[in-house]
């Protein structure tokens, strides 16, 4: 058998399978958004002393990093000992624009209390004697251990009348975490209880992102592979861990300061944090196995370094309208507004919700990955050398690149902002096909590829957006403005009677709006009704931590929210068709 050393490990392999399934077998973590299908071409690997590269390697990686022995690890048959290299993109601490909260709820208080022999006197329990000192509903099996015939004087915690914790010496610093499941990042807070504050934000890549980039190739993983639910999980629950950690020791915080965990996401994200079986999103009819909000102990959901009282896992809506865009509601007070109002989490899932003045509506529509930088030809996560903005005109491309270094790819803000721009300056027509106009082309010809159906956006002629890539963003278009159309007929409305519209997601923090209004996901007259709130589901993770009762109130209302399930509507499909076309006044 012969050997892999990657990360300080070694392990050893049989002939027969690509490099990328060997990695996964062996828990390396590699990114793979199309689950080694060979459409992506993200699942890089450096190979000391390497072979040849395959035509697929040719397909997607530039000559400069064949050079330098990059390989698509899907597309690697090993047959000899390998020194490997994973290209790792790094974690982001933030401690700057930070949330801060300014209605606490006052759910959080520490009192000292004297338990003796004389103060217990005539209680029928301990118990019982805390419940009515405190003033509480419940107590924690972790207060009543804490107890002891030795100590008489205790500190109690309060969180949202329940007794958690009983400390026998005064208490410094409480604090929550907020986690934000998406399905390409993972993003974690910690917030100061007392003071209603952020302390600090940490973000990385989803590890499972090496089952596919999107929740539908996990969920096919697991339709296929069972075994590797359980592995997904596992993966997930021990990257929170250490990502809090992190965030503990960064801090300066102990451990057993921490007082409770909230946990957003979309529904599949949700369910393979708790060790949920996904098949049941991937077949008819759609129905997951459990929507509903509920508060665990850590220990039920395979914790053992990070140890909260409890864990709150958001309620979602349905298969395909989660956690993440009720908690975006929440940050945004969106469930308590009397105005018709639209909320979209966009992502590779696109997340709906309408309110018309209390009335409540929601879908979801197939984006695909393209907004997040994926599945397209250069494509790439937003980071320092992502594209992000675009401007053509009078000949010249102009872009502008995250880190002012030299671009290495096109995020997701970068790719609706030059489709935007190609449309604008008529380089593609209504119907997404590069223009045949002799003058737009003569114009553009230093920077249009026609033979290959391509448009360069740097000067050295490596970085581009082509047909299948305007396709996937027309793709993306249309499923989101046909699923508000649908939402808004429901509910016997138009764009007009809108009075705002939130978007929200990590793609929502970057993109111009001029660029969303030039392509036509939403009519040009609604420019200064949109409002960017970025990462909304994370912010409304944050708020329930500290006023608990909002969480309450959204899951009262989750049951009163009417889905809509646009593939059952009747034409769906013409008006999903129609939703495709550009609107740059063509036939």
């Amino acid at each position: 058998m012969s050997k892999i050393i990657v990360e300080n490990r070694t392990f050893y392999y049989e002939e027969g399978e690509n490099l990328l399934s060997i990695l996964r077998k062996n828990r390396v973590i590699v990114d793979g958004p199309c689950n080694g299908k060979g459409k992506c071409g993200k699942c890089l690997v450096k190979i000391k002393s390497v072979k040849s590269p395959s035509e697929l390697d040719k397909k997607f990686i530039s000559e400069t990093l064949l050079e330098k022995g990059f390989r698509l690890a899907c597309g690697y048959y090993p047959k000899e000992d390998l020194s490997l290299e994973i290209p790792r993109e790094s974690s982001i601490f933030l401690k700057e624009d930070l949330f801060e909260y300014s209605k606490v709820l006052n759910s959080l208080r520490i009192e000292k209390i004297e338990i003796s022999r004389n103060k217990i006197r005539g209680f029928s329990s301990v118990e019982n004697y805390l419940m009515s000192f405190f003033k509480v509903k419940e107590i924690s099996l972790n207060a009543l251990n804490s107890l002891n015939q030795q100590c008489n004087d205790y500190y109690g915690i309060v969180y949202e009348d329940v007794l958690v914790s009983l400390r026998s010496t005064p208490v410094k610093n409480l604090f929550g975490i907020a986690v934000d499941i998406g399905s390409t990042t993972l993003c974690i807070s910690s917030v100061d209880l007392k003071r209603g504050k952020e302390l600090c934000r940490l973000t990385e890549i989803n590890k499972l992102t090496t089952y596919g980039a999107d929740v539908f190739t996990r969920i096919e993983e697991v339709i296929k592979n069972p075994s590797s639910l359980q592995t997904m999980n596992n993966i997930l629950i021990k990257q929170i861990e250490k990502m809090g950690l992190s965030l503990i020791e960064s801090e300066g915080l102990l451990k057993d300061e921490l007082v409770e965990v909230v946990v957003v996401g979309n529904t599949t994200m949700l369910s393979i944090f708790r060790g949920l079986d996904i098949s049941y999103l991937g077949k008819s009819p759609y129905i997951p196995i459990s929507v509903e909000g509920k508060r665990y102990n850590p220990l039920e959901l395979g914790f053992n370094d990070l140890k909260p009282f409890n864990i709150q896992v958001f309620p979602c809506v349905s298969a395909f309208v989660g956690g993440d865009v009720l908690s975006g509601g929440i940050y945004k007070n969106f469930f308590n507004s009397e105005k018709i109002e639209i909320l979209i989490d966009m992502g590779t899932n696109g997340e709906i919700l309408l309110n018309n003045k209390g009335k409540f509506y929601a879908t979801s529509c197939a984006l695909g990955p393209c907004l997040e930088g994926m599945n397209i030809s250069c494509g790439m996560r937003a980071g320092e050398g992502s594209i992000d903005r675009v401007k053509i005109e009078d000949g010249k491309v102009k872009h502008r690149c995250i880190g002012s270094l030299n671009p290495m790819g096109i995020c997701g803000s970068g790719i609706i902002s030059v489709v935007s721009e190609l449309v604008k300056e008529k380089i593609v027509n209504s119907k997404g096909a590069f223009t045949r106009d002799e003058a737009i082309i003569n114009l553009y010809k230093s920077y249009l590829d026609r033979d290959n159906k391509r448009f360069f956006l740097d000067e050295n002629k490596e970085i581009y957006i082509s047909q299948k890539d305007i396709r996937q963003v027309q793709l993306a278009k249309g499923a989101l403005l046909s699923g508000l159309k649908v939402l808004l007929d429901e509910s016997k409305l138009s764009f007009y009677d809108v009075e705002k519209i939130y978007i929200a997601g990590q793609f929502g923090s970057y993109v111009d709006r001029e660029d969303i209004l030039g392509i036509g996901i939403l009519p040009k007259f609604m420019v200064d009704r949109i409002e960017y709130i970025g990462n909304s589901s994370l912010k409304g993770g944050i708020v329930s931590l500290l006023n608990p009762r909002k969480l309450k109130e959204v899951q009262e209302i989750t049951d009163k929210i009417t889905y809509i399930n646009l593939s059952s509507r009747e034409n769906y499909d013409r008006l999903f068709a129609k939703s495709l076309i550009f609107d740059i006044g063509e036939d």
